[in-house]
């Protein structure tokens, strides 16, 4: 049978309900464009019999009543829908039997998708010809896509009958259905995947990178932004758009899929030794993207680290608790710090970084807690250091008693818009942490660095914050970690190593942001912190009883005891209050042993205490550097610079390398001074921290060049 023009069909139809056939009349026209011409014509003329009025929801038609209602038609009428039922739901049967029926009205059945059937029927029955149907040129040709009615996609259809309607209709060229039907015919797509491949054929990533159930997700919410780095939209972000960050790259190289990238985001930096030249760069760049990932995540990649032995601390990142407990108790174990530990953990490098100390005794004072912080981070004393400790507990070298009164300096201190904030256990030790970090939160600091009275236990050492007459506040937490309670879990903590630290340096850096909240609201003009007393790591791991049998047991963990009449007094000991108090690392016979870090006794770094008045930064200071180039050599010709303030300033400190170095005023020129770095003397270029009364101004670059020796006159007389 030849196809014909659209306006043939129509002739073809008039001759037909003109005619004497008694048969049904088809007209087979596949393309939209032909169908809607035919349909809008004879539906001016004819009344129309929708096949999918026989269909109840997501059912294919009742093919039965259909044929019924045409044999019962008693006026010539237009069917629409048959052939698109019959081919999606394969029920060709019909259309033999409504080929044979007779009618007594005039019945022309316009169909699309059938026309192998018509024609099969036509090459099988002789009668059946030109008289019973006609086929249009139809060049464009419908399409039905199905989804899987669990998918979440927009749909022009939801079940068969809205399905077929719209085909009846004839306007949309593709027509998107969900159902539950299996449809014959039409392009089945049962997965989200497939939906999506659908939509955008270009679309490049394969269907084996996520499972099913995250391809559903991403079928309805296409966003993959702003999720962590861990989680599968960030995966297929970078799959669909590669970024320049170096450890992502890296990863991405090595990730078939999802479960690939889940495992190698977090651990491929194990893949590399620390001494390959990429190792920095990815490093400080997985550090980065997983500052804000889930703990829980990072907990199997520590236990990986473990197989790195000696080299584990250099995997390990400050970003969790877990990874900062594990870098505390790597340095104990190595017994030293890494030089990159500012990189690794710059919280403790910050807590690492020498106070100076003023006053006669202060060298004295800043390399005795430079030992005393480094031996409590490698959980280690040295002989030397030991020694240290029993020469200052010797009575008249006891360095506290050149100190001011904690209370002396609150009493000049004193204003009424001042708020007195009591860390109870905050020693001299965190002074250089707090420097650095009020310097990044815009706080200034001004330190005064007092003594607790003996024996320091807080019922001796309260008076001050009791009597406290303008607004206080206080926190026992930092004193509390120091009794085996964990300030994050409250549990007990009975780790032989320093990890409490971690957790001292989180409160810590608290304390400085609630501070600078109050100052900023106007709450307050300053916030002064202060405390009770210090406490002793190094006084717990020396493990150390003394051979003195006291007629009462040692308490708070030995550091200190009641005085009986049958006591002898130890040398190490001063009597106060009723108590021999311990100036060196022994304890008491009876006295408990502490887990964690105790007070109680002498030591220095149990009775000094910081008072320390915050306030808002100040103007801009700025110490500028007059000597770029200074020299050296083996003798007597020292690295001297020359520095110039923009403000007057009490005390200048330069941080060299990690330790302090005070500058000298120039007699003349009170913005002038000179710094002096005596014990080292290697050419190369450097940079240097300077602090003005205790607060971060600026850095300063510099160079040193070698000499071949004899003294440099412009070293000598800078000022002149």
């Amino acid at each position: 049978m030849r196809e014909i023009p659209v306006q043939e069909a129509l002739e073809a139809v008039d001759r037909f309900l003109r005619g004497t056939a008694a048969t049904p009349f088809f007209v087979l026209a596949d393309g939209n464009e032909a169908y809607r011409r035919i349909l809008g014509e004879l539906r001016q003329r004819l009344p129309v019999i929708a096949v999918s009025g026989f269909c109840a929801g997501d059912a294919f038609p009742d093919f039965d009543g259909v044929a019924a209602r045409i044999r019962q038609t008693e006026k010539a009428s237009l069917v629409v829908g048959l052939g698109e039922a019959v081919q999606l739901s394969g029920a060709s049967s019909i259309l033999g039997e409504l080929k044979d029926t007779y009618t007594d009205a005039k019945i022309v059945i316009l169909c699309r998708g059938v026309r192998r059937e018509i024609l099969s029927l036509a090459g099988s029955d002789p009668k059946f010809g030109s008289r019973n149907y006609c086929v249009t040129e139809s060049p464009d040709l419908f399409e039905v896509r199905r989804y899987d009615s669990a998918l979440e996609v927009p749909a022009h259809a939801s079940g068969f009958q809205e399905l077929l309607q719209e085909l009846e209709r004839g306007e949309l060229p593709v027509i998107r259905v969900k159902s539950s039907l299996a449809m014959r015919g039409c392009k089945n797509i049962t997965t989200a995947y497939g939906a999506l491949r659908e939509e955008d054929p270009g679309f490049p990533v394969p269907e084996s990178c996520l499972e099913a159930e995250q391809w559903e997700q991403f079928l309805t919410d296409r966003g993959c932004s702003g999720y962590p780095v861990t989680h599968w939209r960030t995966f297929l972000k970078y799959t669909l758009e590669m970024p320049q960050d170096p450890y992502v790259r890296y990863v991405m190289e090595r990730s078939a899929d999802y479960a690939d990238y889940s495992r190698l985001i977090v651990s491929a930096i194990l893949e590399i030794p620390p001494e390959d030249g990429r190792f920095q760069a990815l490093y400080q760049s997985r550090k980065e993207l997983l500052r804000e990932a889930d703990d829980a995540g990072i907990a199997g990649y520590v236990s990986q680290t473990a197989a790195r032995d000696g080299k584990r601390i250099y995997y390990l990142t400050d970003n969790t608790e877990e990874e900062r407990r594990e870098i505390l108790k790597e340095i104990a174990r190595r017994g030293s710090v890494p030089p990159e530990i500012e990189r690794i953990y710059p919280a403790l490098g910050c807590y690492l970084q020498n106070y100076s100390f003023s006053g006669e005794n202060g060298p004295r004072l800043t390399d005795y807690f430079a030992q005393y912080k480094l031996q409590k981070v490698c959980n280690a004393i040295t002989p030397e250091f030991l020694q240290e400790v029993l020469e200052l507990a010797r009575p008249g070298n006891r360095l506290y008693h050149f100190l001011p009164t904690r209370g002396s300096v609150l009493e000049r201190l004193a204003s009424p818009r001042d708020l007195l904030y009591w860390i109870d256990g905050l020693g001299v030790e965190y002074l250089g942490y707090l420097q650095k970090r009020a310097k990044e939160l815009g706080l200034v600091l001004s330190i005064t660095v007092a003594k607790a009275e003996l024996p320091t236990l807080t019922a001796v050492n309260r008076d001050f914050y009791d009597n406290w007459s303008g607004p206080k506040e206080n926190t026992r937490r930092l004193d509390d970690g120091k009794h085996r309670r964990s300030l994050l879990t409250g549990t007990e903590n009975r780790s032989p190593y320093p990890i409490h630290l971690s957790e001292e340096l989180t409160l810590l850096d608290d304390v400085l942001k609630w501070v600078r909240r109050k100052l900023s609201g106007g709450e307050v003009s300053r916030v002064i912190l202060a405390s009770d007393h210090g406490a002793s790591r190094l006084a717990v791991i020396n493990e150390r009883e003394n051979r003195w049998k006291m007629a009462t047991s040692g308490e708070h963990s030995g550091r200190c005891c009641p005085v009986s009449e049958v006591d002898e007094r130890p040398d190490c000991a001063t009597e106060e209050r009723g108590f021999w108090v311990l100036a060196n690392y022994d304890r008491f016979q009876g006295g408990r042993r502490a887990n964690v870090e105790v007070h109680g006794g002498a030591s220095l770094e149990e009775v000094l205490v910081p008072v320390i008045a915050v306030s808002w930064k100040r103007r801009s200071v700025h110490v500028e550097n007059l000597t770029p180039v200074t020299h050296s050599d083996n003798l007597d010709t020292i690295p001297t610079l020359v520095l110039h303030s923009s403000q007057r300033l009490e005390r200048v400190t330069v941080y060299f390398r990690q330790k302090p170095y005070p500058a000298v005023r120039d007699a003349d020129d009170p913005y002038r001074f000179q710094v002096q770095f005596p014990d080292f003397r290697k050419s190369g270029s450097y940079t240097a921290d300077v602090y003005a009364d205790d607060n971060y101004t600026n850095q300063i670059s510099f160079e040193i060049q070698r000499t071949s020796g004899g003294s440099r006159r412009d070293q000598e007389d800078f000022f002149s």
